[in-house]
């Protein structure tokens, strides 16, 4: 099976072709300004680079979120817009789900991973999962809370907790903080795009709270 996956949301860009584990193609954008501009370009140089076209790929994976707006609004549209074009499936990643899935594959005698990210504004992006051999079942939805509120959380939750804000939840001793899983990793991602049922709906960007930007007026995004 040919896989096509690729991410924005996290900021800096990767595109992956991958054909049932072995990678055929890999590119990397690491200028988010440059994001908007320079996808297409990257995914088409990773499909050259791999000798295959958007017809001859079985599946097209793409990262849902949480990140960043701009880049999950670039990466969700160009998906969609590819995936119809081609007629492919398309199967969306939530990037708590691939960093903990990184952990997982590298820790795997610990039992719950936390994925957690510096959502700004004193708030989070948070995920529990637990982990049996690698394998990751989510214990909870993905939320956004307040540094305070996610303290209270994990604070009977053992394991580790990675991603960008893990340094936000130094103060509980009980947990393990590691370093290294603050991107997403084009391989891990491909890995569970290869292995997840297609969905019967297109998915959709993972927003866990309101853009910050405003409308003439005062009207958020949202709204619009």
């Amino acid at each position: 099976m040919i896989t096509l996956a690729f991410d924005t949301a996290m900021g800096a860009g990767s595109a992956i072709v991958d054909e049932d584990g072995a990678t055929l193609g890999l590119q990397r954008e690491p200028n988010s300004r440059a994001l908007a501009e320079q996808l297409v370009p990257m995914v088409e140089a990773t499909l050259d680079q791999a000798g295959h076209s958007y017809s001859s790929v079985d599946r097209i994976g793409v990262t849902t979120g949480p990140g960043t707006f701009t880049g999950m609004r670039i990466g969700m549209a160009a998906a969609r817009a590819m995936a119809l074009a081609a007629g492919k499936p398309l199967i969306g990643v939530s990037t708590l789900e691939v960093v903990a899935q990184q952990a997982a594959d590298d820790h795997v005698q610990a039992t719950q991973i936390t994925a957690c990210f510096d959502a700004r504004r004193g708030e989070v992006y948070l995920q529990i999962f637990n982990q049996s051999n690698g394998q990751l079942a989510a214990a909870a939805e993905p939320v956004v809370l307040s540094v305070d509120d996610a303290l209270a959380q994990l604070s009977s939750v053992p394991g580790i907790v990675v991603g960008t804000g893990r340094h936000l939840m130094a103060s509980l001793d009980h947990l393990q903080y590691l370093d290294g899983y603050d991107q997403i990793d084009p391989k891990t991602l491909v890995q569970i795009v290869r292995t997840r049922p297609i969905p019967a709906e297109m998915p959709l960007p993972l927003y866990l709270r309101a853009p910050d930007a405003k409308l003439p007026g005062g009207k958020s995004l949202e709204a619009s």
